[in-house]
């Protein structure tokens, strides 16, 4: 009996409370970055989550999470799907892009998130012959200025 007494003092000695706060109103610093001004509720966990909402600024911003206007955006709903058709793929010299929308311009990018290339001239062909051999994420920008990641471009000598 005394051990079961003495297990359930050590128990409770050597758990850990873990406590959430609750935010009002004024400043409120975060690293990574910081807000002014702002009426917060809800509860935030220093870290990656955040609950609540925010009001008195259309603007804040909490490290990686900013939040606007009442709203944390998590996704983006796709409008439609649109079917481009982007080859020669593995490409030498140049690569085409068919898109049933008018494009603004094509940037391909390398694996390190580097710009390599922008192309505005708006037209389908894109000169691929200086890039170094390698694989390249392509995008673009439309008219009507909606981006589109078209998938990998593998360019050969």
């Amino acid at each position: 009996m005394i051990y079961k007494i003495l297990y359930f003092f050590l128990f409770l000695l050597f758990t850990q409370t873990i406590q959430a706060q609750l935010f009002g109103h004024n400043a409120i610093t975060v690293y990574g970055g910081s807000s002014s001004n702002v009426k917060l509720d809800g509860a935030i966990a220093m870290g990656e989550v955040f609950t609540g909402s925010v009001s008195s600024r259309p603007y804040a911003s909490l490290g990686i999470i900013s939040l606007a206007g009442n709203k944390l955006t998590t996704s983006f709903e796709e409008d439609e799907w649109i079917k481009f058709v982007t080859y020669p793929n593995p490409a030498m010299d140049f690569i085409i892009i068919e898109s049933p929308k008018l494009i603004q311009t094509v940037f391909l990018f390398d694996t390190e998130g580097r710009m390599v290339l922008r192309n505005n001239d708006g037209q389908g062909k894109v000169d691929v012959h200086d890039l170094k051999t390698g694989t390249y994420l392509i995008r673009l920008i439309t008219k009507d200025s909606k981006a589109y990641n078209l998938g990998w471009l593998t360019k050969i000598q």
